[in-house]
């Protein structure tokens, strides 16, 4: 599986109506739509397809935003489903040129925006492999702290702090497995 490292817009015109595609990580992907809104407030349509993955578990989701049912969002998600692309978010932002495009043509117009869009991220080289991220929780005082966050570092790993106490601080750890199991093998967790 792969995801992305940033942005990636792409833009086409199928009669006279202009479609404008915006490939993002998912982590950007309500701030990117919001923002849109407000800029392109003039646009008929924002059809939307996403796929992450929690945990092991994929999530997908559409949204058509007033185009038939089933002629817009699910063929940009059949996009991102059969690039194999995770984490993903992808808005199209369509402006209506006054022909009406028919099921068929949505479904093609919106899946060219899909398309479009995973080509210049090749293009771009802005994709990356997909690595799904551990986390485990642990204690420390406060004079291992400092330790710890030497070791983390050594490892690509991340910290949060997340409970305090008068001994202690309950941390969580995350990063890909193969780092956080190599640090779990130098360092005891308590």
């Amino acid at each position: 599986m792969k995801t992305l490292k940033h942005l990636i817009t792409s833009k086409h015109q199928t009669k006279a109506s202009r479609f404008l595609g915006y490939l993002m990580p998912f982590s950007d992907f309500e701030k990117t739509l919001t923002a849109l809104k407000k800029e392109h407030f003039k646009a008929a349509h924002f059809v939307t397809a996403f796929r992450y993955s929690l945990e092991g578990k994929i999530t997908e989701g559409f949204s058509d935003d007033g185009e038939p049912k089933g002629s817009s969002g699910m063929p940009m998600l059949s996009v991102l489903k059969r690039k194999d692309l995770i984490n993903i978010g992808l808005v199209s932002v369509r402006y209506f040129g006054g022909t009406l495009l028919g099921v068929g043509g949505l479904m093609k117009a919106y899946a060219t925006s899909a398309l479009l869009c995973v080509e210049n991220a090749q293009k771009e080289d802005a994709l990356k492999d997909f690595v799904e991220l551990e986390t485990l929780s642990a204690h420390y005082s406060y004079k291992e702290l400092d330790a710890l966050q030497r070791e983390i570092k050594k490892f690509s790993l991340q910290l949060n702090k997340k409970n305090f106490s008068n001994q202690s601080v309950e941390v969580e750890i995350s990063g890909e497995r193969e780092n956080l199991q190599a640090f779990l093998q130098q360092n005891k967790i308590n």
